[in-house]
């Protein structure tokens, strides 16, 4: 893939990205002229998604990821023997959802969502959780360093543990945090 990305770089005269991660990620790893490189967001709707009416389900964690290597699906695995509070639902969307309806229905009424990744250069699946009502909690790297504010980004499996049980604790904090997150998205995104 490498050589047809490159060959790409030389023959457009603009390449489009999401972010300025990627863009640095493609300066990085490739020999290109950074004024072709230009950060445009991309066209994420949050008000085109569809909108909830049930109850939320806080004790629902949702992984809306694809299983692939690079989503670690096993750190999501070992989360409730580190979690430890009772009651709770842990939830891949890939082994629950058959379809896309499904995938947003489980978003729409989840209570938190979180995010391994150790590839991204846009999160859609974040994004869409978010703007749904779930939580998002994110690793402190990635595309996700721009998206996301401290608050809701962790830089190991502890951070992340503290932080699932104070979101717990202080729901309404964390609710409000995600709902100004999802609003400063929408105006990144569009490019606004």
């Amino acid at each position: 893939g490498y050589q047809l990305e490159q060959a790409w770089f030389q023959i457009y005269d603009l390449v489009f990205v999401a972010t300025e991660y990627h863009k640095d990620l493609i300066l990085k790893s490739h020999n290109v002229d950074p004024n072709k490189i230009k950060v445009t967001g991309l066209p994420f709707y949050a008000n085109d998604l569809p909108k909830g009416t049930s109850p939320r389900e806080r004790e629902t964690i949702i992984f809306p990821h694809r299983l692939d290597p690079e989503k670690q699906p096993q750190e999501f695995d070992s989360l409730p023997d580190l979690v430890s509070l009772p009651n709770l639902r842990y939830i891949r969307t890939y082994d629950y959802c058959r379809t896309k309806s499904d995938y947003y229905n489980l978003l729409k009424v989840g209570g938190i969502a979180v995010s391994f990744a150790l590839q991204e250069t846009f999160g859609i699946a974040m994004l869409e959780a978010t703007a749904l009502g779930c939580i998002p909690f994110v690793p402190d790297r990635l595309s996700y360093k721009e998206l996301y504010p401290d608050q809701l980004r962790y830089s190991n499996m502890r951070e992340l543990v503290s932080k699932i049980r104070d979101c717990y604790v202080n729901w309404d904090y964390y609710e409000n945090i995600r709902q100004e997150t999802t609003e400063l998205q929408g105006k990144y995104l569009k490019g606004s």
